[in-house]
């Protein structure tokens, strides 16, 4: 009865806490770890970016995250990415022990709360550059009744540059051997390659070549075998190194891809570092002055006089065919009788002076 007494009353305090933090503006949402497979269906209702407070009801049990069956499917949300999730960690407990081999990603802000001597709350960011990988823990701040909350003064991106030796699968329209070589190792020429060069050194992951089937390094260049940029079907599948990218090929294209509509929905692309447009040119006059033969430019001296021609022979024909109407009884004797005069200009009118509609 005490324990379901003290669990009351964690709940109570911490609905306080929660309307406090929403009346200050606060996004704040509290979740308990006992029943975190049962609010699945509340997270996937939310579509805001909130601060989600992750709470255990009594001690912290070794390998207590890995334990929840969703988990995992919560954390590869892409809905949820940007936001801040907060838990709590004690004294006995270490971080190793308390995550196991939980995937926490890279763009995910997980922060974990502990005390600390001098009535201090140390907060601790936790993170895996992949699956694979140890845990990543690095300081975020503190909080105290007297000096109030101390955080970092970096954004997320900023604190977190070191990938650790990641290896980056790349695809690249322009692969080996068009390339050089660089203290015995072959390096990608290009504009978008040195740029990528330049990253390997501040985020700390090796590029290298694929030459005879052997990883020279710690990166992959692979080439799309349709050799294509990327486009999408009826079906709804991509090609080229689009394609590769949204099947899990690669990690990264790199090259002049235009930006559109259907490849924001489905690959995300990075700061712009070339733009381009398309124009249409003209060849500029050589003389601008008027000239009154410019009305004959449109055809050749031939084709105009084929069509001077053809006007003096249908309006011969049409006065003929006239005139035998007449004579033989057709029923153009009651009509007017037409000149040879008006019937060119009928036909000139129809050559030269006709508009389209």
């Amino acid at each position: 009865m005490e324990a379901e007494r003290e669990i009351m009353m964690q709940n109570k305090l911490w609905n306080v806490l929660e309307k406090s933090l929403s009346d200050k503006l606060v996004p704040v949402t509290v979740l308990h770890v006992e029943d975190f497979d049962h609010s699945l269906l509340r997270l996937q209702c939310i579509h805001r970016k909130l601060v989600y407070v992750l709470l255990s009801m009594g001690i912290n049990d070794k390998n207590s995250f890995p334990k929840l069956n969703n988990f995992k499917k919560v954390l590869s949300n892409p809905d949820l990415r940007g936001s801040t999730w907060v838990t709590f960690q004690e004294p006995t407990v270490k971080l190793d022990e308390l995550f196991g081999d939980l995937p926490l990603p890279f763009n995910y802000e997980f922060l974990v709360a502990s005390p600390s001597p001098g009535d201090l709350i140390v907060l601790k960011e936790v993170y895996r550059v992949e699956h694979s990988f140890p845990l990543t823990v690095s300081g975020f701040g503190s909080w105290g009744r007297d000096v109030g909350f101390l955080g970092p003064k970096n954004s997320l991106y900023e604190r977190r540059n070191d990938f650790q030796g990641l290896l980056f699968r790349t695809a690249n329209l322009n692969p080996p051997p068009a390339g050089e070589k660089v203290m015995n190792q072959l390096k990608v020429d290009g504009y978008f390659n040195k740029v990528l060069y330049v990253l390997e050194g501040r985020l700390n992951f090796t590029l290298s070549i694929m030459v005879r089937s052997e990883i020279k390094s710690r990166t992959e260049h692979k080439v799309p075998e349709d050799r294509a940029y990327g486009s999408v079907d009826r079906n709804g599948t991509w090609n080229g190194m689009v394609g590769m990218l949204v099947r899990g090929e690669v990690d990264l294209v790199v090259g002049t891809l235009t930006m559109t509509s259907q490849r924001l929905d489905a690959v995300r692309f990075s700061v712009p570092l070339v733009s381009s447009t398309f124009r249409l040119f003209i060849r500029q006059p050589e003389n601008y002055s008027l000239q009154w033969g410019n009305f004959l430019a449109p055809f050749s001296c031939a084709l105009w006089l084929l069509r001077v021609v053809f006007a003096v022979v249908f309006a011969t024909l049409f006065t003929i065919l006239h005139k035998l109407g007449q004579r033989y009884g057709s029923p153009e004797v009651e009509g007017p009788k037409l000149t040879l005069y008006e019937v060119a200009f009928y036909t000139y009118g129809a050559f030269f002076c006709s508009q389209s509609t």
